[in-house]
């Protein structure tokens, strides 16, 4: 059973869940470089992730998948490990990591689906993340 989603905040609440089952995500991100391949610009970008688990449920990170949006295409990312890991994030606990992407587009946007399962009632929770658009650096001068 896969428990209703929401959409997010950069610090995140679970919008239609019990008041002990929150959890937060925090997604902080920059334009690091530009970068060639085949001559052409690649926009790189290196994010940190941090997961907060204030609800009182032990859950286990199973999958995230990132769609990107690009000027002229969209796709999706699909990981079933956060850096090679797959965390166990205890009430009250968080879980960290870091990051990086390069997209073709000048300008683009990126947003997560996060899948966790509750060890104790085998339930799923997806939690959205917010939308974050991407620019580089030069572009808030």
């Amino acid at each position: 059973m896969i428990r209703p989603s929401a959409a997010v905040l950069p610090y995140i609440e679970i919008m239609n869940a019990d008041t002990n089952q929150l959890i937060f995500i925090k997604n902080s991100i920059k334009n690091d470089e530009i970068f060639y391949k085949n001559d052409q610009p690649l926009y790189g970008y290196s994010y940190n992730t941090t997961i907060t688990n204030e609800s009182t449920l032990a859950l286990r990170f199973i999958s995230v998948k990132w769609n990107v949006y690009e000027l002229n295409k969209n796709y999706e990312i699909f990981s079933s490990s956060l850096r090679g890991q797959k965390p166990l994030i205890l009430p009250q606990e968080s879980f960290s990591y870091k990051s990086n992407l390069a997209i073709e587009s000048e300008f683009g946007a990126i947003e997560a689906y996060f899948l966790f399962r509750d060890i104790i009632s085998k339930d799923y929770i997806e939690i959205k993340s917010v939308l974050i658009q991407l620019h580089p650096e030069y572009y808030m001068n």
